[in-house]
């Protein structure tokens, strides 16, 4: 049913094979993001009766913050200040070739 409704949702996703037997092969991230999304846009934030807000599913429980600071050169540090800035993420890039072994060397040069 899940399936069917991604289909409908996404054409894309009920694309046939060239050989005509069953579905083409998608995009996993592809799929990822669009339910996600659908995810995110269908699980509201709700009103508690206090009148403080409970975050929406997805924002709560499947997405994260990234905090990077940006330094100047250990010559310019008495000059400049660092940068710090927040970025949200629904996501993780991993990068992946045949020298990463351990997710944690892909997650670092991605």
């Amino acid at each position: 049913m899940f399936l069917n409704a991604l289909r409908t949702a996404y054409p894309q996703f009920a694309q046939k094979a060239r050989n005509g037997q069953g579905f083409a092969q998608q995009d996993a991230e592809e799929a990822w993001s669009q339910i996600v999304s659908q995810l995110r846009q269908n699980l509201k934030v709700k009103e508690n009766a206090d009148g403080t807000k409970t975050p929406a599913f997805v924002d709560r429980y499947m997405s994260g913050s990234i905090i990077s600071t940006l330094s100047p050169p250990a010559e310019a540090a008495e000059r400049e200040e660092p940068v710090t800035s927040t970025e949200a993420f629904l996501k993780l890039d991993c990068h992946i070739d045949t020298t990463i072994n351990h997710l944690r060397d892909g997650l670092v040069l991605a």
